[in-house]
């Protein structure tokens, strides 16, 4: 499969005098189309700096040039424009690793959110920002606008928590296959959030430390990330508010749960992580598909969104086959009614987003404060417990937040 590239980006031709630099069309492991229109023999051998650090977007360092021999295979011509296909025959050092991992980007990119479903709809008489959410949410539960699919190694590394016989090796042989997801691992276990006496270097140390389940809840935090960017401005501050509001939900939650001696904590991280993701998805898709220039009212975003972000959370993790025991939880956590027979699991989530809000991690400032909090008369923890917790969220988030981009 070749992959289109969003920005221009081009190859350099190292031996040819006629020309030097020809504009992506496409590339993938097998080879690339460009722009050009030169003399090239058919069959003709040619060396090519691919510039993986563009296609990428900084993922990749072309310190050391990314050097290949492709192979004229022919050309066709695209709306008057001459298409030149290139097939891989040889690599430099390191060039063919470089480009896989290149490839993995793009492709986990391309599956995040695909707009293509609705290219023939006009946005042009839907002016306010509450037209705008309604039609998008309604194309996401319509299936017309494709929700993102949970990147491979999501999946891989669920099969290795959910077997019994798996080992620690077994759990770091399928994250080593993902180079960033490798790094960031290591960067966020040696982060204030994380951080013990001594600094770790591989994969297996930071299981060790952290835990096979604890693991998984973050390849699905760094996972989820990616979604929380959009070329309009206005609407990506909101997700980067969105963001730490879902890392602080999930941090008071975890915490919530240590102290109420919940068996496994890293289930409450997660649920703090996906809880507002209905929400994320639709700032990012509208993001997306208005003009980088349009704005609009901050607070009628909010509101708007907010109308509709719940059952889009519900309808994402269904997609993504969380299990329904885990949708229920999510789903019950939106009451503002709550009882002694209440889910304390249910509870521990509520107060935590409430929490997350309270110490300036939310999309607008909040004007509560802990002892107002309904729900927190019914778990088993003091208000210094809480305050103590939500002091090392802040703390914590501030120091550690780079490490999970």
């Amino acid at each position: 499969m070749e992959y289109s590239l969003e920005k221009t980006i081009y190859v350099k031709f190292l031996d040819r005098n006629d020309f030097r630099l020809a504009k992506y069309h496409g590339i993938s492991l097998e080879g690339f189309s460009c722009f050009c229109n030169k003399s090239i023999d058919l069959g003709e051998e040619l060396r090519v700096e691919i510039n993986l650090k563009m296609i990428t977007g900084g993922l990749i360092d072309d310190l050391i040039p990314h050097i290949a021999v492709v192979k004229f295979l022919g050309q066709d011509t695209i709306e008057d424009k001459s298409i030149y296909h290139f097939k891989f025959v040889d690599f430099s050092k390191n060039c063919f690793d470089n480009l896989t991992k290149a490839i993995d980007y793009l492709d986990k990119k391309e599956k995040l959110i695909s707009l293509s479903d609705i290219s023939d709809e006009s946005m042009e008489t839907r002016q306010t920002i509450q037209e705008i959410v309604e039609f998008v949410s309604e194309g996401i539960q319509s299936e017309k606008i494709t929700l993102p699919v949970l990147p491979t190694i999501v999946k891989e590394v669920e099969k290795v928590v959910n077997n019994p016989h798996s080992t620690s090796e077994d759990m770091a042989n399928v994250i080593e296959t993902d180079a960033v997801i490798s790094v960031q691992i290591l960067s966020i276990a040696n982060s204030p959030f994380y951080r013990g006496v001594s600094h770790i270097v591989t994969i297996k140390e930071a299981i060790l430390r952290l835990g096979i389940n604890e693991v998984q809840s973050l390849i699905l935090t760094i996972s989820n990330k990616s979604i929380y960017n959009t070329k309009n401005r206005q609407f990506k501050n909101l997700l980067e508010k969105l963001w730490l509001h879902s890392l602080a939900t999930a941090s008071i939650a975890k915490a919530l749960a240590l102290e109420l001696e919940f068996p496994d904590t890293s289930r409450f991280f997660t649920l703090g992580i996906v809880h507002d993701i209905g929400q994320t998805i639709l700032l990012r898709v509208i993001g997306e598909m208005i003009s980088t220039k349009s704005t609009f009212d901050t607070h009628d975003i909010i509101k708007s969104t907010v109308e509709y972000a719940h059952d889009l959370t519900l309808t994402t993790l269904k997609h993504w086959d969380f299990p329904e025991s885990f949708v229920q939880l999510i789903s019950m956590q939106k009451n503002n009614t709550f009882d002694k027979n209440t889910d304390k699991e249910i509870l521990v989530l509520h107060i935590s987003e409430a929490l997350a809000d309270i110490i300036g991690f939310g999309l607008k400032d909040s004007q509560g404060s802990i002892e107002n909090l309904e729900a927190v008369q019914l778990i088993n923890v003091t208000a210094d417990s809480l305050k103590k917790i939500c002091d090392e969220t802040k703390t914590k988030i501030k120091k550690s937040v780079d490490a999970f981009n």
